[in-house]
């Protein structure tokens, strides 16, 4: 008998156990728009980077966060890093931020910032900052929001779950994500250069320059195209399931343009044309809420303990590391 009741008392412990440690218990907060997050406490922390580029395409590899650059007249990109973490109380916080790592490195063609956590569910990392203008981007984000403005190098962008935008850009553009909607404008492209914008659910805007010359081919599988302000050499529209196929001429033709949607509205624009729709943004490209994100961040670390890659101090005949942030050497 008494080993039974012992028996029933451990199993009772370790169910206990295991329910404190559950995904549930770890709290949850509301913010003032209503929005749900997982962890009802949060810690922070600012690091600040910069790269000569020297020509080498920039690399971003992040898990969740939000990523915003802007194309400026420099020689080196000058980025800041904000790591939020999140958990059921302050110390729990506190640990999930000390697991998210940034990890820089570069060689002669690339120089990458790699964002890794843990935990990402309760993990992000946003960068904002400026980069040269005619800079070579190359991001990966599994979950959020990225938004480039005035780059005028090509530009690739990879997402699982978040909107991309990429406005006045001056190359090629690669984008894709599984759900969310892709928002692009080109100032200019070379007739050699390709846009492949794609997204299974979501909608997709191009907007052209008027001295663009292009071959575009659209399709969605479920809704719309539609086209304002631009002059077509040649169209054509057909059928394709629920949705439609568009193929047409600008100009003289030259830079090959895809778009591709499961399930949405493909609009193509001239640059100068208003939206069809005005009226809030959709859900997803909202900004995030200010007591979440405040304009003012949490004063940098004396010391970022996690970043586990040196940074590329090679080429010192360029007069100098790459690095030319104001971290102090080490960190």
């Amino acid at each position: 008998m008494r080993l039974a009741l012992f028996t029933s008392l451990l199993l009772c412990s370790l169910v206990l156990m295991a329910c404190d440690d559950s995904p549930d218990d770890r709290g949850m907060e509301e913010t003032d728009s209503g929005r749900l997050l997982l962890g009802s406490a949060e810690d922070r922390t600012t690091l600040e980077r910069g790269v000569e580029l020297r020509g080498r395409t920039l690399v971003f590899d992040g898990q969740q966060g939000r990523i915003e650059l802007q194309g400026a007249e420099a020689e080196a990109a000058s980025l800041t890093f904000t790591k939020i973490g999140r958990g059921r109380n302050p110390a729990d916080a506190e640990q999930v931020l000390s697991r998210i790592a940034l990890e820089e490195a570069g060689d002669d063609n690339v120089y990458q910032y790699i964002m890794r956590a843990d935990e990402p569910e309760l993990s992000r990392v946003e960068v904002e900052g400026t980069v040269p203008q005619t800079s070579t981007l190359n991001i990966t984000l599994e979950a959020g929001q990225v938004v480039v403005d005035s780059v005028r190098g090509p530009t690739t962008v990879q997402s699982t779950n978040g909107p991309i935008t990429v406005t006045q850009a001056g190359a090629g553009v690669e984008a894709s994500t599984r759900n969310g909607s892709i928002t692009v404008s080109l100032l200019s492209i070379a007739p050699e250069e390709e846009v492949q914008l794609e997204t299974q659910n979501g909608d997709i805007t191009l907007r052209l320059g008027a001295d663009i010359t292009a071959d575009i081919d659209a399709m969605t599988e479920s809704g719309e195209i539609a086209a304002r302000g631009l002059t077509f050499e040649e169209r054509a529209l057909a059928r394709n399931g629920a949705g439609f196929r568009f193929e047409g001429r600008v100009g003289n033709g030259g830079a090959a343009i895809q778009l591709r949607t499961e399930n949405g509205t493909i609009t193509l624009a001239g640059l100068e044309e208003a939206p069809a729709e005005a009226g809030p943004r959709p859900a997803e490209q909202q900004p995030f809420p200010e007591e979440l994100y405040p304009t003012d961040p949490a004063p940098p670390p004396a010391e970022d303990t996690v970043r586990t890659v040196p940074p590329d101090t090679a080429d010192t005949t360029q007069g100098g590391p790459d690095t030319t942030g104001t971290a102090p050497e080490g960190q």
